[in-house]
């Protein structure tokens, strides 16, 4: 039983030295096998999450969080591996899970690729009110995640929801917006 329970960190070894040597193929298989056999530390979780790719590599990312491996890392690459995990989820069909791990991002702060995952997930979730909100922020904000005629398309859409639920201050800060930033009035005559 002893020699079982040591099985996975030799594998996680010889995928080291396997790695060390230069053969790279040959240690992801020695860390998949390893994994496989129920490795699970932080190391080993960082390794996959930098040598492997896919679902192995994004499985090990979650591992690594739910290790508090990830806490010396800076704030904008724990914000994108949530948001490449978000975006994972996503095409899994889980909104859920997607808008949980967007929550648990801003935490570390905003990022384009957060607002643009955030966007795909309110539309697979059709949430109009918190994609109009989102598209005003993104565009009152200091970088954001579209640029010039794509950002007033949403901005100018954002204002047409607000029209039609009666959010009248609203709708006018979003025009207001356009009027400001040089957009044509038959843009905004069309919201």
């Amino acid at each position: 039983a002893e020699q079982s329970a040591e099985r996975p960190t030799l594998f996680f070894d010889a995928a080291q030295s396997w790695i060390a040597a230069g053969e790279s193929e040959r240690g992801k298989a020695a860390l998949g096998a390893g994994l496989a056999a129920g490795l699970d530390t932080v190391p080993a979780h960082a390794l996959a999450f930098d040598l492997l790719d896919g679902t192995a590599r994004l499985d090990s990312a979650v591992r690594l969080i739910a290790l508090s491996g990830d806490e010396e890392w800076p704030d904008e690459r724990r914000l994108a591996v949530r948001c490449e995990l978000a975006l994972h989820d996503l095409q899994r069909h889980d909104t859920q899970a997607a808008r949980a791990w967007l929550d648990e991002a801003q935490r570390f702060g905003r990022s384009t690729q957060w607002a643009r995952v955030r966007e795909r997930v309110l539309e697979a979730e059709s949430d109009s009110e918190s994609l109009a909100a989102l598209w005003l922020g993104e565009a009152t904000g200091d970088d954001p995640a579209w640029r010039d005629d794509a950002l007033y398309e949403r901005v100018r859409r954002a204002a047409v929801y607000w029209q039609q639920t009666g959010s009248s201050a609203k709708e006018l800060e979003a025009l207001d917006l356009l009027l400001s930033r040089g957009v044509e009035p038959e843009v905004c005559e069309r919201a």
